[in-house]
């Protein structure tokens, strides 16, 4: 399967969106480049900050199964996800850190992993939840944030070519 980024986007969404239902609307979670404005709180915010990321030294050329010349070029891709969560200014009862702590260990449940799966993500580390709570210019910040480390897999496909023919002499050429 071609690495295709706006898959693994809709998979780490939906799985931020259903881990979430009735807690904080889908129209609060967004994937926020710096300076994107922030929607109502509570809300949560995603970025993909590194990666993909070849892992190894080479990838895997393994020959299509088709009958045809075609190889299919494999290998795995590490990629980390920064997730933010945001909660009222407002409010007096932070909810920020329990919100991300539930979004946290909810990538220990195999209901996920599987969901995940299926969109070619798998969790290599869930990170650690950080309360980065701050008095933001006058008003309280209730915000904490977490990295997921993912890997995902990226295969394309290659016709390299094929030796057809060949000859064999008994002639050796002395190299100058």
């Amino acid at each position: 399967m071609k690495l295709d980024l706006a898959e693994i986007r809709l998979g780490l969404y939906n799985w931020v969106k259903d881990e979430l239902k009735g807690r904080i609307p889908s129209g609060q979670i967004i994937w926020r480049l710096q300076s994107r404005p922030l929607p109502a709180r509570p809300c949560v915010t995603l970025r993909l900050i590194q990666g993909p990321n070849r892992l190894g030294t080479s990838d895997n050329y393994c020959p299509k199964g088709d009958g045809s010349d075609d190889f299919v070029v494999g290998g795995h891709r590490s990629m980390i996800l920064s997730v933010q969560v945001f909660g009222d200014l407002k409010i007096m009862d932070p909810v920020a850190f329990q919100l991300a702590s539930d979004l946290n260990a909810s990538l220990s449940k195999v209901t996920v992993t599987d969901v995940l799966r299926t969109y070619g993500i798998a969790v290599s580390d869930p990170g650690d939840v950080s309360d980065i709570s701050a008095l933001e210019e006058t008003e309280y910040e209730d915000r904490a944030q977490f990295d997921v480390s993912l890997i995902v897999a990226e295969n394309v496909e290659d016709r390299p070519g094929v030796i057809e023919t060949y000859e064999v002499t008994p002639e050796f050429k002395k190299q100058p």
